[in-house]
């Protein structure tokens, strides 16, 4: 049975960030260090109609630049519940997660925090090895660990794999439970603002995860995504297909270390990653098309 989406996160974003403290978090070492801070993003007053978004969204997008800084810290967002609660702040998590516990994900669920599988705990406790397309391992009907329940089987659950992507993490998981839970989440060892490129452009290209729910059945969940950013216009072009045949494509406007924009029922949140920012990870949804997923792309 095919699920429903829900635009969530230019919403969740900010909100879920300012229930965590706010700014601040993980480790920014322009903080630590002598060099002058770089200043906030500049926002226009008036709506920036090329990316759909309002001046209070750009507000709160710089704002959440800056609460999602640190390099040696896995910042993003976590959401979990049903898959039309994830624009419920009350079920999604700002996280900076140091690189030792970068194989758990926190959830406000019964789950409590679930441990993203590997190839190794797989094997250990005598599970199936994932199948793997593009950067994605996925594993299907294998016990997983979470701190709220135990080992418990998952439907499914399609994690980055740590080998392709160094600086970024993305995933989507689904319990094996009579009522669901959907745990998706994307983060990134943050480009600090004052490190991301100011001139030139680059293009990236990834992989682009759909929950199985929302496609035909059998369907390949794993599609791609496509970016060519221009830092010097502060200026993304993305593409997103799905094997069913799905193609959306939107424009995104680079703020602080996050992209963002909006376009009708289509919505794209992204962090860079990396030095250089030289890795992409976020969530992009296109309500009309019943369509959500998270993605991550490296810069080419």
């Amino acid at each position: 049975m095919k699920g429903k989406t829900n635009k969530a996160l230019l919403i969740a974003l900010p909100l879920a960030l300012a229930a965590c403290g706010g700014g601040g978090g993980g480790d920014n070492p322009a903080a630590d260090s002598n060099k002058p801070q770089a200043p906030k993003p500049e926002v226009n007053k008036t709506n920036d109609k090329q990316y759909g978004l309002t001046s209070e969204e750009l507000k709160n997008i710089a704002t959440s630049s800056q609460g999602l800084q640190g390099v040696s810290t896995f910042n993003g967002i976590t959401m979990a519940g049903k898959l039309s609660e994830w624009d419920d702040t009350s079920l999604t998590n700002a996280e900076h997660v140091p690189p030792e516990y970068k194989n758990q994900v926190s959830t406000k669920t019964r789950l409590g925090t679930v441990f993203i599988p590997s190839i190794a705990e797989a094997a250990k406790i005598g599970e199936k090895s994932p199948s793997r397309i593009g950067g994605v391992e996925i594993y299907k009907g294998n016990k997983i660990y979470a701190s709220g329940t135990s080992y418990q089987n998952f439907d499914y659950f399609l994690a980055s794999n740590e080998n392709k992507y160094n600086a970024v993490q993305f995933g989507i998981g689904k319990n094996g439970d009579a009522t669901p839970i959907f745990v998706a989440y994307f983060r990134a060892r943050t480009t600090p603002e004052d490190r991301m490129p100011t001139s030139g452009t680059a293009s990236y290209r990834g992989d682009f995860i759909v929950p199985p729910d929302l496609l035909p059945a059998g369907a390949n969940p794993v599609g791609t995504v496509a970016a060519n950013v221009n830092f010097g216009s502060k200026d993304a072009a993305m593409l997103f297909t799905q094997p069913s045949g799905y193609q959306g494509d939107i424009r995104a406007k680079v703020v602080g270390s996050l992209l963002a924009g909006k376009d009708g029922k289509k919505e794209v949140i992204g962090i860079f990653g990396g030095g250089n920012a030289s890795e992409i990870a976020g969530s992009y949804s296109d309500e009309a098309a019943n369509i959500q997923g998270v993605y991550g792309a490296q810069r080419q």
